[in-house]
């Protein structure tokens, strides 16, 4: 599956190049916002077939900005202790804001294309749907991707800030609709091609839930046994 493959380059020069993104994260945001340019430019601009190709795979089907989000997803739930969390939890917040400003070019082409079509050709339930979480998912992700940034984030303070990125829960769970929504009426219709996809990012995030649920229960074992010891 293209997307695993994408997924794990995507991980291997995250942990190679967490100097150089720590050191240098204008040059990563650059690099994303270059990125959805070149791909809003390239129905009006004469682009090698390569690059049209590599744009609408990683940009216009959101494959290099979800990869980015699984890293992001999969940091979180890593060991405390575990090195590889301490090397790459260092530059989860700009990995967040590069994968906001990529995912924000594919949603904003597909909210123009199906908005555009309403009212004007026959649009179905899962469509309307499908619109409906694309949009609640393009303000959650405006929101995370600003209050990412640290002067935003030091102005909000620890407590809020915090409140407010358990949002990106909220975030995951919806992609995973989203995605759900556009492959398994394909899978069941006889795609196996979607059926593949799908089973896919199931194991992932399926896999995310577990380790995130994991943690939970290992952070509060702490808290209770204090409890205990007091009482």
């Amino acid at each position: 599956m293209d997307f695993l493959s994408v997924l794990i380059v995507t991980a291997l020069l995250t942990y190679i190049c967490q100097p150089a993104i720590k050191q240098f994260p204008a040059v990563l945001y650059l690099a994303a916002a270059c990125l959805v340019a070149l791909f809003l430019a390239a129905p009006y601009a004469s682009f090698p077939g390569f690059l049209e190709r590599a744009l609408f795979f990683l940009i216009h089907k959101g494959t290099l900005a979800l990869s980015l989000f699984c890293v992001v997803m999969f940091i979180g739930v890593l060991p405390h202790g575990a090195s590889l969390r301490h090397r790459l939890a260092a530059i989860r917040a700009e990995l967040s804001i590069c994968a906001c400003i990529l995912v924000a070019g594919h949603m904003g082409l597909y909210l123009v294309s199906y908005l555009s079509r309403i009212g004007v050709h026959p649009v179905g339930p899962l469509v309307l749907t499908s619109l409906a979480i694309a949009i609640v998912l393009l303000v959650i992700v405006v929101a995370l991707g600003i209050t990412s940034i640290d002067s935003v984030k030091q102005r909000m303070g620890a407590r809020a800030w915090s409140r407010l990125h358990k949002l990106a829960y909220v975030f995951f769970g919806l992609v995973f609709v989203h995605l759900a929504l556009m492959l398994v009426p394909s899978a069941m219709a006889g795609s196996q091609e979607s059926a593949v996809k799908m089973a896919a990012y199931a194991i992932i995030f399926g896999s995310y839930a577990a380790l995130r649920l994991r943690l939970a229960v290992s952070e509060k074992k702490p808290e209770s046994t204090s409890s205990y010891a007091k009482a």
